[in-house]
Order: structure tokens, then C-alpha cells, then sequence
């Protein structure tokens, strides 16, 4: 075939043959779809650019054939990365000049855009395109048509990807059950690849009963519409399997699980990844009774296998492993086994991410066995907690310190290198698993043998130079991800009076949760006694507390305001939290005036300063508020406590301060953005913030032109100018998340409002933000919702914090709710003010300060007004 192949596309690349007639050229285009179906896609691109000229010479550049193949070769391209956005684009605006917008392949070029921009992570600009292919198609093919189910699906996809989680599976099942009428082999092959999709939507939306249902419904399809042999039906077993094990059905899961791992170990071989993880998982099923049980043993020697298999076809160091070497620690702690428990939890740790949950478990066995003293355990607790969470926030803070510090003179060669191995090792690990997931008829010994040793090389390389480097500054480990800081290294960047403390609130229903603290002296650590529903209930009680419905920037001014004032804080949720949590280490903080703290889970929602330590008799401007006791910065990671004194050995920025005010929405954008246009019309104007940047200004001594109001608060203007000249960057606008929507436009990222204009709609999103190039002490943004991520559950510090942290930014000034404008204004201009009378205050007293004199203004004392703002980094 493949010499037919080959000599086919010779043919078509000679001078006119005799072939090249009408009906052969378009035959020979349906052979190009046909080669992309069955998956050949170098063989297909290499035939259809081949074909191209030809059809071109016999039909013309823009006939239906050419753009046919054109669009082959887009989606060829496409499948080998090698496809940009704009071809997708192009080729839809050529389908509509020269066919008509509702040519149908106008409508699937259409679709084939939606896609691209989806794959991009832009699935809020490829909805309308997705709609309008879906549309059109009901009206033409017909609602059950396989293309109109096609498109269907795509839709669906698109609302996962927005995070209309339900609407998404519920338009996967409709799309499976209408795809059973049709009996052709293609509607056969999407309709197993579906039914997989649905199955996987109702398992995150915990809906895991329909979920087991539809894994089974899947496996008969796949097998049905690909062979009984197919890698599918590994994974689907895998996944049915280890649900039914999560969820207590031990029989499914077990017959589940032995099926899947004999066509595991027929298609990939008895030392394979799939067969260890299937074995891993069996283990589990095995061990799910306990010590003592029957199969018990059997399943530790099981997990023992397939973690010695992993190790010997991946590699000691694969984060493949991290996972079942959890579960071997969790094992090993069933038995009282601690100090095995301890050995494995460590090796996970050194890996990247892990579960420490078994590690909490050995380290207090260790404490209780006397073996390991409290300030030891507690040392260890550290790494461990920084080791189980490396969060979207605290990547983008890792990545500025490591600019700042290649800048610093003598580390630069060094650290490249270093980081040039780390993702030479990367690189590596991934072809090294795709190899080892291939079926054996298609591996070669002699490649993985290579990857193998190749990989040996640089984990040698790496630790060379992570020495080098380590002896120059200890912080330099930080360039590892996954990295974990020692207490000692903290202790050296903690002033007198100073500490930190790591909240780790689980994300699982099931898991534990814990607080660590380190002082200059001492360290400390204890479990947090509640499970993360119930730390999640009392942080919604909190919040509901808080919320105001007028007067706000941002999100709420989109919608109709109440006039509501703040409800009545919930002063027993808050008491309740402060003692699961910082309750639980209240010695190891007495004494501390400024703690540093990094927050996770629910606790990320909440501003730490308005936990209350005691429950308040009276006023709330009176109550004990955390604030009372201590300064507060949030920080993404340990690893940003370094920041700031690499930025002042960098260099700081010459000028002091860049504000925006009061920007002007209501000026015209470039055409055809009505989507943009109907957002901001939704916003409300915000006079009264160019009188706090002014003052900010005034405070901080900035010249002439640092406050720029109105139309020329605008997005062009900002990236047209050299922003790492400013120490202090200012933000007083609406801040939105994604989600955020009028009549149904809906704002796709996070993003500030500015003026639009001169080719910019007005919103600064994310994506753009991350492309500045800033050397800001800090960032404010005095809008709301500015420190949460892009949609409800979300990862806190995802939105505009990841972006300004990965352009520069050392610490930003961030909101947790919509924030009432007067309030905000005198909260703002008094920390500045502090900050320029009494040059050695750290912000985080500042902000202190101004808080507890703003809560003393009896409209004012509720925390929704003095307590949105959170410090996140050091400025300095």
C-alpha cells in the first residue's frame, strides 16, 4: 500500500498525465480524507500537498476542490502541530467570498475554526462559531444527521471547556443515543469515543453510578466499532475498573480490572506501564479490606511488582511513579509499617507532586515512636507540604524568580544549563512513556535502550549542576520544580518576628488537611481536624456574610444592583475556621507579628485577616480579628519569599508610579467587536477612583502624567509603554473573570477594563497581561474578584495574578470579592499614605494599619469593607 501510496503522489507531482481528469482529481481528494480518517496523517499531508497544484491547474485556487484539500491539509497539519489558527481563518473567509456563508463546507471550515481555537484554549471565542456550524446543519442535513451529531458533540466539548459541566454531558448522551441509528462504521467509532466522553463527564460531576454505567455501555461499542483488540478498551477497563474500586464494587471492579489487564499484557507486554497500573490498581482492589484480609498480602506484593517494573522501564525519578509509591506508603502505614511508609513517601516527594497524606501519617508515627523529635517532624512536614501541591499561581512566581536570578551576575551560564536539562529530562520522560505504551509489535528495544541511557546522562547532568549551583545560593534550587525548600533556608529570609504558614486544605472529599509553620527559631505542625466539606461549608458561611449588591466594581455591575447592604457576618463560621486551622498552632505563632501564608483549597477564598480567634461580645470594629495580632502576605509558594531580595539586587525601576482611572467604556473599538462593545456596556463608570489614584500618586511623589484618566486609560496606551520603568503599577477599573456575561456574550478570561480603542476592545486579558514586560515592586489592582480564578472552584490566584506574577510582578494588591468604591478608595489612598511617611513599613503592616483605622468608621466596620484586599508577595 504504501508503495501504491508513494507512487501516486509521484504521479501527481509530474507535468499533466493522463490522469488527471474531473472525476479522478476528485477521487483522488476523497483519497486524501480517506488517508486523514484512518488516522496516516504524515501519509495524508504528504498526498494532499502533492494533489493541491494540480487541483488548482484543473479547477482553480478558490473552486470547491482546492478548498477541500486545502482543508485536508489544514487538518493534517493540524494533527502534527504544525497548523496555525490563521490557516483555519483564511480558509473560512475564502468558503465564504467565493461559495456563500452557507455553502455547507463553508459552515464545516466554520466548525474546523471553532476547533482549532478550542485546541488553543480559546473555547469562548470558538462557541459562536461552533453554534452557527450547528445551526446550520440542523436546518440541513437534518437534527439526527452523523454531520449534525458531529457537530453536536464538538458543541459539547466546547461547554466542558466553559465549564457548563452539565449541559455538557447531557448534550454527549444526546449525541450517543442519536448516533445508534446509524449503522455505518464512522457513526459505529464516534459513538464509542462519545459514549467514553460521557462516561468521563458524569465521574467529575461525582455522578459515578451513571458514569459505571456508561464505561460498561462503552466497552461492548469499542469493541464492536474497533475489534476486540484495540488499545481503547485498556484504558476504558482501566478507568470502570478503578472507579468501581473507589466506589466499594469490589466484584466489578475486580473482573473489570483482570480483563483489561490480560489485554494489557497481550498488546503491551508483561513489563509494560499499563500492565504495572493495572496492576497497581488491582492491588488496591485486593488490599480494599484491610490487614489480616485474604487477598491482602497478595496486593502488597502486587503493587511491590508493578512498582519495580515501573521503576525498571521508566526510571527511578518518572512522575509516573508518584502515584502508586502514595499508595505503597498508605500500605505500609496499615500495617504500622512506619518507617517503610516514611522511605516511600520520601521517594514520591523527590519525584514532583505527591499525596502526602501518608507521609503526615509516618512522620507522626515517627514523632509518637520517639524516633523523630516534634521540631524534626515539623521540618520534614515542610517539604512534605510543599512536595503535595504545585499550583498554576506559585509555576508563574517559580518562573519570575528564576529570571531574576539568571540576571544576577555569575548564576546565568549555570542556570541555564540546569534548566536546559530539566527540559531536556522532560522531553525524554515523555518519549520514554509514549514508547513504553506502544503495543509490542511496534516498540524497538534498541530506541527505548537509547531513551534509557540518554535519560541516565542528563539526571547526571542535573544533579552536577543543581550542586554547582547549590553551593553558590542554596535558593537555587528553587530552578526544580516540584521544588521543596528547607526550613533552615526559610529561616535565613525570615526577619525577627516573622513566619510562615502553609494552610493545606485537601480539594478531595476524602482527604486530610494539615497546617505546617516555621519561625526563625522553631517549627511546628498539626493536622487540621475537619474534612474538606465541612472547612468548605464554614468558608461559604463566611463568604455569604460578605457579599455587597451596590456601589461595586466589576462582576455585580453587570447585573441589576439591590441597594442590599453587607449580610450579617457569620462570626461562628469564622471563629470555627481560625480554630481548625491557625487554632491549631497558636503556640508556635505567639510572639510573631507578620506571617506569610499560603493558602489552599477553600481557605484560598478567604482573606486570612478576618478569621476571629474568639467569638466577639459586642462591635465587630472591637472583635478579635486575626488582623489584631498580625500582618498578613499571601504568598503562591515558599520559593516567592526570595523575590524580593533577588528584584533589589537586580535593580529596581527608575520611576515610581503608573496609575489608571476611571476608564472610558463607552468609546468606539474597531469594528465588528460587538461582542466586546456589549460586555463593557454593562460596566458602570468610576468617577471617584481618579481622585484615590491621584492621591496614591501624590503619596508615593510621582511626577507629572503618572495618573492617566479616561481615553487614556487605555489598553493601547498601556502596551505602548515601557512598563519595567515603574516601580508601583496601578489598576483602579473593573476587574471581571471569565464567565462574566451581558445577554449572553460572555467574557472568556480574566481580564481589567480599560479604554478600547486604536485596535483593542478594552479588556486586558490574562493572556495579554502574561506577555508585558514589568520590574514592579507591585501590582494593585483595586477592582474585584482580582484574586480568583477564571470560574467558580477554580485555583485561587489563576486569573490576573498568574498573569501579572509571570510578566514581573514581585507582589500584587488583590481583591476577593466586588468591593464597594468609597470604602476602597480610603483604604487605598491610607496604605500608600503610611508607606510614603514611614519609609521602613512593610506593606503588610500598612495594609494592617489602614485596616484597623478603617474598621473604626461605623459604616465601615463590617469586614466586606475592609477586608477584600489581600497582599500576595513581597514588594518590599
Amino acid at each position: 500500500m504504501t508503495a501504491l501510496l508513494l507512487g501516486l503522489v509521484l504521479a501527481l507531482s509530474t507535468p499533466a498525465a493522463a490522469q488527471d481528469t474531473p472525476e479522478a482529481l476528485r477521487e483522488a481528494v476523497l483519497e486524501g480524507d480517506r488517508l486523514f480518517g484512518e488516522g496516516r496523517y504524515e501519509e495524508a499531508l504528504a498526498f494532499v500537498e502533492a494533489l493541491h497544484p494540480r487541483l488548482v491547474e484543473a479547477f482553480g485556487a478558490f473552486s470547491v476542490e482546492a478548498l477541500q484539500n486545502r482543508a485536508a491539509m489544514a487538518s493534517s497539519r493540524a494533527r502534527l502541530g504544525t497548523e496555525p489558527i490563521e490557516a483555519y481563518a483564511a480558509l473560512l473567509d475564502d468558503w465564504v467570498e467565493h461559495h456563500g456563508r452557507d455553502h455547507p463546507e463553508a459552515q464545516r471550515a466554520r466548525m474546523n475554526l471553532a476547533m482549532a481555537l478550542s485546541n488553543a484554549r480559546r473555547a469562548g471565542e470558538a462557541m459562536p462559531f461552533a453554534l452557527e456550524a450547528y445551526e446550520f446543519a440542523r436546518g440541513h442535513w437534518g437534527a439526527q444527521a452523523v454531520t449534525t451529531l458531529f457537530f453536536r458533540y464538538n458543541v459539547a466539548g466546547l461547554m466542558e471547556r466553559t465549564g457548563e459541566y452539565e449541559l455538557a454531558l447531557a448534550e454527549f448522551i444526546a449525541v450517543k443515543d442519536g448516533l445508534a441509528a446509524h449503522d455505518d462504521g464512522r457513526a459505529r467509532k464516534h459513538r464509542a469515543v462519545v459514549t467514553v466522553h460521557a462516561a468521563r463527564m458524569a465521574e467529575q460531576l461525582g455522578r459515578h453510578d451513571e458514569a459505571i454505567m456508561l464505561y460498561a455501555e462503552s466497552l461492548p461499542a469499542t469493541r464492536e466499532a474497533f475489534g476486540p483488540r484495540h488499545p481503547d478498551l485498556v484504558r476504558i477497563n482501566y478507568l470502570m475498573g478503578k472507579l468501581a474500586g473507589r466506589m466499594g464494587y469490589l466484584s466489578v471492579a475486580g473482573e473489570v480490572l483482570f480483563d483489561g489487564v490480560q489485554l494489557a499484557e497481550e498488546i503491551y507486554g508483561p513489563k509494560s506501564r499499563q500492565v504495572s497500573e493495572y496492576n497497581a490498581m488491582i492491588a488496591l482492589v485486593l488490599t480494599r479490606e484491610g490487614p489480616g484480609s485474604q487477598y491482602y498480602q497478595l496486593g502488597v506484593h502486587l503493587l511491590d511488582l508493578a512498582i519495580a517494573n515501573m521503576e525498571e522501564v521508566l526510571g527511578r525519578s518518572h512522575p509516573a511513579l508518584s502515584e502508586p509509591l502514595t499508595w505503597a506508603a498508605t500500605l505500609a502505614m496499615e500495617e504500622n509499617r512506619w518507617e517503610r511508609a516514611l522511605e516511600l513517601a520520601r521517594w514520591s516527594g523527590e519525584i514532583g507532586t505527591a499525596m502526602s497524606g501518608p507521609w503526615f501519617d509516618a512522620l507522626a508515627a515517627a514523632e509518637t515512636s520517639g524516633k523523630m523529635t516534634a521540631v524534626s517532624s515539623a521540618e520534614e512536614a515542610f517539604r512534605a507540604v510543599q512536595a503535595s501541591y504545585l499550583s498554576v499561581a506559585s509555576t508563574s512566581t517559580l518562573m519570575l524568580r528564576q529570571r531574576l536570578a539568571l540576571a544576577r551576575e555569575g548564576a546565568g551560564e549555570a542556570a541555564r544549563s540546569y534548566t536546559d536539562s530539566l527540559r531536556r529530562r522532560n522531553t525524554l520522560q515523555a518519549a520514554l512513556l509514549d514508547h513504553s505504551g506502544l503495543p509490542l509489535d511496534e516498540r524497538d528495544p534498541a530506541a527505548e535502550a537509547a531513551l534509557q541511557a540518554e535519560l541516565a546522562a542528563t539526571l547526571a547532568e542535573i544533579e552536577a549542576r543543581q550542586a554547582e549551583l547549590s553551593g553558590r545560593d542554596p535558593w537555587m534550587n528553587g530552578l526544580k520544580e516540584g521544588m521543596a525548600a528547607s526550613a533552615q533556608e526559610v529561616r535565613e529570609s525570615l526577619k525577627p518576628g516573622e513566619a510562615v504558614v502553609i494552610v493545606d486544605v485537601t480539594t478531595r472529599a476524602w482527604g486530610s488537611s494539615r497546617i505546617v509553620v516555621v519561625t526563625p527559631e522553631s517549627a511546628a505542625w498539626a493536622p487540621i481536624p475537619a474534612d474538606q466539606p465541612q472547612l468548605a461549608a464554614l468558608v461559604e458561611r463566611v463568604r455569604e456574610g460578605i457579599e455587597l449588591k451596590i456601589g461595586v466594581r466589576a462582576a455585580l455591575s453587570l447585573k441589576a444592583a439591590t441597594g442590599a447592604a453587607p449580610e450579617e457576618f457569620d462570626t461562628e463560621a469564622a471563629a470555627e475556621l481560625y480554630a481548625l486551622t491557625f487554632g491549631q498552632v497558636a503556640p508556635a505563632l505567639e510572639g510573631v507579628s507578620h506571617i506569610y501564608v499560603e493558602l489552599r483549597g477553600a481557605l484560598s477564598s478567604l482573606p486570612p485577616q478576618l478569621l476571629l480567634r474568639s467569638l466577639p461580645e459586642g462591635d465587630l470594629a472591637e472583635a478579635d480579628w486575626l488582623l489584631r495580632h498580625h500582618a498578613v502576605t499571601v504568598i503562591p509558594s515558599v520559593l516567592s519569599l526570595q523575590i524580593t531580595a533577588l528584584g533589589a539586587e537586580v535593580g529596581r525601576a527608575p520611576e515610581p508610579f503608573l496609575g489608571l482611572a476611571n476608564p472610558d467604556y463607552g468609546v468606539e473599538a474597531a469594528a465588528g467587536n460587538a461582542r466586546a462593545a456589549q460586555l463593557r456596556s454593562g460596566l458602570a463608570p468610576l468617577p471617584e477612583t481618579a481622585g484615590e489614584v491621584h492621591s496614591v500618586a501624590d503619596a508615593v511623589r510621582a511626577g507629572a502624567g503618572a495618573v492617566l484618566e479616561g481615553a487614556e486609560a487605555s489598553e493601547a496606551g498601556l502596551k505602548g509603554r515601557a512598563l519595567d520603568r515603574f516601580r508601583v503599577l496601578y489598576f483602579a477599573t473593573h476587574g471581571l473573570v471569565s464567565g462574566d456575561a451581558v445577554e449572553g456574550d460572555v467574557l472568556d478570561e480574566s481580564a481589567l477594563a480599560l479604554t478600547p480603542g486604536e485596535g483593542e476592545d478594552g479588556f486586558l486579558k490574562v493572556s495579554e497581561i502574561a506577555q508585558l514586560k514589568l520590574n514592579a515592586d507591585w501590582v494593585v489592582l483595586s477592582a474585584c474578584n482580582t484574586a480568583v480564578g477564571g470560574k467558580p472552584g477554580a485555583e485561587a490566584l489563576s486569573g490576573l495574578a498568574q498573569g501579572f506574577f509571570y510578566a514581573g510582578a514581585r507582589a500584587l494588591l488583590v481583591s476577593h470579592w466586588p468591593v464597594e468604591s468609597q470604602s476602597a478608595v480610603a483604604l487605598m489612598t491610607d496604605i500608600f499614605a503610611r508607606r510614603a511617611a514611614d519609609p521602613a513599613l512593610s506593606a503588610a503592616e500598612a495594609q494592617r494599619q489602614a485596616a484597623l483605622a478603617l474598621m473604626q468608621t461605623p459604616k465601615w466596620s463590617h469586614p466586606a469593607y475592609w477586608a477584600p484586599f489581600i497582599l500576595v508577595g513581597d514588594p518590599g
